[in-house]
C-alpha cells in the first residue's frame, strides 16, 4: 500500500512537465501582450488629417442617399493611408444600398477583421445584425451563381467570405 505523503520518480516527473508548461504559457503571454495593446490600440489617421469622428459629415451624406460623394471621400480617406474600420464598414453600407452584396461583405470582413467589436453583442460599435443580413443575401447570391457555374472563382471567395462573416457573429454569442 502507497503512503499518500511520499512522491515518487513519475510524480515529480509529472510535476516539473506541468511546472513547465505553466512557465511556457507564461512566456507567450507576456511575449504577445504588447504586440495585443498595440494592435488594439485606434488606429492614427493619415492623410488629410482625418478622424473617426470626421466620418459623422459621411454618415449624414449616406443617410440623405449622396452615396457617390460618400464613397469617394471614404476611398480618398483610404488610398491617404488611414486604416480605419469605420471607413470599411461605412463602405460596406454603401455597396449594400446599391445591392452589391460581393462588395458589401468584403468591406464588412475588412472591417471586422480590424475591429471585431462590431460582432461584439456587448460593444456599443455591434453591426452584426446588418452584416448578418448582407451576409445572408451574399449567400442566396452566390449560391444560385454557383449552381448556374460551378466554376465562378468570385462566386465561391463570396460565398467563403459571407461564411465567414456568419462564423464570427455565431461566435461573438458567447
Amino acid at each position: 500500500m502507497r503512503r499518500l505523503g511520499r512522491i515518487d520518480l513519475f510524480d515529480r516527473a509529472m510535476i516539473l512537465s506541468a511546472a513547465v508548461i505553466v512557465a511556457a504559457i507564461v512566456v507567450m503571454i507576456a511575449a504577445h501582450e504588447p504586440e495585443a495593446r498595440a494592435t488594439a490600440a485606434p488606429p492614427v489617421a493619415a492623410g488629410r488629417g482625418r478622424t473617426p469622428a470626421d466620418f459623422a459629415s459621411v454618415i449624414k451624406m449616406i443617410d440623405a442617399e449622396k452615396l457617390d460623394d460618400a464613397g469617394k471621400i471614404l476611398r480618398d480617406a483610404l488610398a491617404s493611408g488611414s486604416s480605419d474600420a469605420q471607413a470599411y464598414a461605412l463602405l460596406a453600407d454603401i455597396a449594400s444600398r446599391r445591392m452589391k452584396t460581393g462588395e458589401a461583405v468584403g468591406y464588412y470582413r475588412d472591417a471586422v477583421n480590424m475591429n471585431p467589436d462590431y460582432v461584439d453583442k456587448r460593444s456599443p460599435l455591434f453591426i452584426g445584425k446588418k452584416i448578418n443580413v448582407a451576409a445572408n443575401e451574399a449567400i442566396r447570391e452566390f449560391k444560385a451563381r454557383v449552381a448556374k457555374n460551378g466554376g465562378d472563382a468570385e462566386a465561391r471567395d463570396g460565398l467563403k467570405t459571407a461564411y465567414y462573416l456568419k462564423r464570427m457573429i455565431a461566435g461573438s454569442c458567447q
